[in-house]
């Protein structure tokens, strides 16, 4: 009896301390939302003053000045643009690449997995330069088009490392009856394989776009035009030489950071529900 209850005493001490540390971790975590929230509805003095002090008086028109003046609606535009045409385009070409790797029976699919994996290994800085001479060359600075063909290039590898480990786990009956049943390489790639990829699908397309929404170098270096800007760069804008505008730029912030927020939140519930979707299928 006395070793059960000195079991029983270690197991609820381990609880306590692991929910003392899940305790800690999420403080820290939203704290710095918090404290950036009571910012944006401060004066600019104020926040020189003291800045852990509540606002004398909520200042909501930071948000405003931030969206006009601050040019966050052009910011803003730029950025879910990106966002979306991005992650389509990479869900679309990692999906198919993942396909003919893990189902057609090419001799080679081995080595051209391996060489994608090798471009989850490349750092991003390695590579700024000869980018930049070529997109030079191609006379593509300062436009979308670069910056969309960088994501999606950097994009791929890991997208398709994760539905190729998806695929692999469909199993290889289901696409013989689809074939019995007269179903065409096409139609069972959009009807069968792509349904039952969902879970992995949605995991990758929320991987992607976070990319994009929150990446800083390549939009910095490509876009030298104010009106291609993303809200990274953007956002930067707010600190100047001699002073910055703290307030504006945390109001700025915040109205980066909602939709990131709302999209994980939405995505990570049709994570769950694109497993159970796949299951039933």
């Amino acid at each position: 009896m006395k070793r059960r209850t000195a079991k029983s005493g270690w197991y609820y001490a381990g609880r306590c301390s692991a929910c003392l540390v899940m305790i800690l971790c999420a403080v820290s975590t939203i704290y710095p939302i918090v404290w950036l929230g009571i910012t944006s509805i401060k004066r600019n003095s104020e926040v020189y003053v003291n800045p852990w002090a509540l606002p004398a008086a909520p200042q909501f028109e930071n948000f405003l000045i931030a969206w006009t003046d601050g040019n966050m609606s052009v910011f803003f535009r730029n950025s879910v643009f990106l966002g979306v045409v991005c992650t389509g385009l990479s869900l679309l070409i990692s999906c198919m690449s993942a396909y003919g790797i893990t189902r057609f029976d090419l001799k080679p699919a081995k080595w051209i997995e391996i060489y994608f994996l090798f471009g989850i290994l490349v750092p991003i800085h390695s590579v700024l330069i000869p980018l930049f001479m070529i997109m030079m060359k191609c006379r593509l600075l300062n436009t979308m088009v670069a910056l969309v063909v960088i994501y999606i290039t950097f994009m791929l590898p890991t997208s398709i490392f994760l539905l190729s480990a998806g695929m692999r786990s469909i199993p290889n009956e289901l696409e013989e009856a689809a074939v019995i049943d007269g179903c065409t390489t096409v139609k069972m790639f959009f009807h069968v394989i792509v349904p039952l990829s969902t879970p992995t699908l949605f995991t990758v397309a929320t991987l992607n776009f976070l990319f994009v929404w929150n990446e800083y170098i390549f939009a910095l270096i490509f876009t030298g035009n104010k009106r291609l800007r993303t809200l990274p760069v953007g956002l930067a804008s707010f600190a100047g030489v001699y002073g910055s505008d703290y307030a504006t730029m945390a109001a700025g912030v915040i109205i980066a950071i909602i939709p990131s927020i709302a999209v994980f939140t939405i995505l990570q519930d049709k994570v769950i529900k694109g497993v159970t979707a796949g299951a039933i299928k």
